[in-house]
């Protein structure tokens, strides 16, 4: 986006807030990446009732506006680490910002260096705790042969704050119902095609695949009332790398692919 293009939406995004709260100082503001929304980073002057960093985001439809605003408020009120909604009027969501770092820069940064290797799986041993935490209160129906929960949906590890003795969650636009092994074959997904690396010539795949196991292990072991299938969680996570691959147009054959879900299979099992 050119610099004038950027600045016409920060005026708007400004002017909009205004009208909202009336009181807001902004003394600065950050246009944020983002696939489906505007959303930007504020400093506050001066706040009385928000804190000094907060993000805005504009949304792209009254659906996605609802579905955020609703399991935001119903998950911090389970108790599920997430960002306090500050204020709220369609399109616009004033959050609380939570200052830390999101697991892809983590992962991608400490996952070259063996001497991150413990403090990457305390990480994700708590990102475990954290997803079946989420699962099992929201959970749906619970029988002999399927589990339903609310699966959190848009599970890239950039969704996840780490904050050095918490990870919170952010994003709950797509939040749908469904098995958990959803949300678990994207965490995993998301985990082996964060670069560096790619997913059919890692160097770091070893490293990875001890990441994942710590991971569904936690998981397993945290779990009370939502069990798991390794083999639905695989099949999931064959579909999520067909689609990677075609997104960033990653030329493979199946027989590569399978290859490569062999290993993960077998050092899982």
């Amino acid at each position: 986006m050119d610099s004038k293009k950027e600045n016409l939406l920060k005026n708007e995004v400004v002017k909009d807030l205004i009208e909202i709260v009336p009181t807001i100082e902004i003394s600065e503001i950050e246009l944020l990446k983002s696939r489906k929304n505007l959303v930007l980073s504020l400093t506050l002057e001066n706040p009385k009732d928000f804190p000094k960093k907060v993000i805005v985001k504009k949304m792209t439809s009254d659906a996605r506006f609802s579905t955020e605003t609703q399991n935001l408020k119903s998950n911090r009120m389970k108790g599920i680490p997430v960002p306090k909604i500050l204020a709220a009027q369609r399109p616009y969501l004033i959050i609380e910002k939570i200052e830390g770092r999101n697991l892809t820069d983590l992962v991608a940064e400490y996952i070259q260096n063996k001497e991150y290797h413990d403090k990457l799986e305390e990480i994700f041993q708590s990102l475990a705790v954290w997803l079946n935490n989420y699962h099992e209160t929201n959970l749906i129906a619970k029988n002999r042969d399927e589990i339903e929960v609310l699966n959190k949906g848009d599970l890239r590890l950039k969704n996840f704050i780490y904050t050095g003795n918490k990870i919170y969650g952010i994003d709950f636009e797509e939040v749908h119902k469904g098995p958990p092994e959803n949300d678990l074959a994207e965490v995993i997904g998301s985990l082996i095609t964060i670069d560096p690396g790619n997913i059919f010539t890692d160097d770091f795949l070893g490293g990875k695949i001890d990441l994942i196991r710590e991971f569904l292990n936690k998981y397993d072991e945290s779990s009370k009332e939502v069990k798991i299938s390794l083999k639905k969680i695989v099949d999931l996570l064959y579909k999520y790398l067909q689609r990677v691959a075609k997104r960033r147009e990653i030329e493979y054959n199946e027989k590569n692919l399978q290859k490569r879900m062999n290993r993960i299979v077998d050092e899982l099992s």
